[in-house]
């Protein structure tokens, strides 16, 4: 599809130049989503570029739009979580029960591209909706499958939710404070992530069948897409170079930067200021003489040096064997002053500082650039 032009008309009559109106990048994609909470957001996504989205509910509606998004939110579907998880394109619906709904719509699937469902292995071929069934009804068909534990594996027929992804991931165990039993993530973490991955590797799918035309299966685990998260969050370094599991650190992440295994004095908190909180970072940078000088500098000039001008903080070797009290004192200089005061040091390039934590209302009011 070629671009549009549209003029329009200025003050006076006079004519302004040509706006150019381009396709959307997936306008001549059309998905079939027959997935639960785990996929509408890939769908969303989707239509989101521009792909036009068919979606199949139960007759009793789709459960997603009875979610509300606050305890304020009027009860009318236009303020349910599906507002804000679902497409934002206007989509066609068909009304049928998950098994009925899925076989009456199976001649959709001779003209869709992508088919995006939420089906265990044994419920897809019960349904006749297994790759090989869709094989034969439409070879270039992408299906987009996002389960609890993918399609492979002793797990792949579990029922599983986003709270039950969240814990057989690990990500609930890093949660929290040390003290603290397991904590979950708030709003469907499993459910978003998975539904990332899944469009990613709809996308992908989707411009290798317009080269070879040959259709593909995607198959999204919400408990892998959450594990990568575990893995960052735990810092798989300490485990591969030094053994040691990983466990919570409230709010803090130490890095491994040295050959032989030792920990930088790098690490991420959240404190709190005399007005609100501020997250600092101690990078691996923190420790080289220019930074240093800095981060000192600044310390002094708030009368919270404590012992740290010391000549023998000079030495990088010293500062890495005492980076709990360098923190220590970072910690009460924060606690001391509003956190506007971090921000400055931050834009200064006292880099163990950090900026201001906003709490949600102030997040969403703030201008982007």
């Amino acid at each position: 599809m070629k671009p549009s032009r549209r003029h329009t008309s200025g003050r006076g009559g006079r004519q302004r130049p040509p706006i150019i109106e381009t396709p959307a990048a997936l306008d001549d994609l059309l998905v079939l989503d027959l997935s639960d909470d785990g996929g509408i957001y890939c769908a969303k996504l989707l239509a989101d570029l521009g792909a036009d989205v068919i979606r199949v509910e139960p007759p009793s509606g789709d459960r997603c739009e009875t979610v509300r998004p606050s305890w304020r939110a009027s009860p009318a579907r236009a303020a349910s979580a599906s507002s804000t998880s679902t497409r934002t394109s206007e989509a066609s619906r068909l009304t049928g029960a998950a098994s009925a709904g899925a076989r009456s719509s199976r001649g959709c699937f001779e003209r869709v591209d992508v088919v995006i469902d939420g089906f265990r292995p044994s419920e897809a071929a019960r349904l006749g909706l297994a790759r090989e069934d869709l094989r034969h009804i439409n070879p270039h068909i992408v299906r987009t499958s996002i389960t609890a534990f993918g399609q492979t594996g002793p797990h792949a027929d579990w029922v599983g939710t986003d709270l039950i992804a969240q814990a057989m991931s690990g990500v609930m165990v890093l949660n929290g404070l040390p003290e603290d039993p397991p904590v979950r993530l708030p709003l469907g973490q499993a459910y978003h992530l998975a539904s990332l991955h899944a469009a990613l590797g709809t996308l992908a799918a989707v411009l290798r069948r317009d080269a070879t035309r040959e259709g593909a299966e995607i198959d999204i685990s919400m408990q892998d897409s959450l594990a990568l998260t575990t893995a960052q969050v735990a810092n798989l370094n300490l485990y591969t170079r030094l053994g040691q599991a990983p466990h919570r650190a409230a709010g803090r992440v130490t890095r491994v930067v040295n050959a032989d295994g030792t920990l930088d004095s790098g690490a991420g908190s959240t404190w709190k200021a005399s007005d609100g909180w501020v997250q600092a970072w101690q990078q691996r940078r923190a420790l080289d003489d220019h930074t240093w000088r800095r981060s000192l500098a600044w310390l002094i000039e708030l009368g919270e040096a404590a012992d740290l001008p010391d000549p023998m903080y000079s030495d990088p070797q010293v500062r890495a064997a005492s980076a709990a009290h360098i923190r220590e004192v970072v910690r009460l200089a924060i606690e001391r002053h509003p956190k506007e005061t971090a921000r400055r040091a931050s834009m200064g390039g006292a880099t163990t500082m950090g900026r201001p934590t906003p709490a949600p209302s102030s997040t969403t009011s703030t201008p982007r650039s």
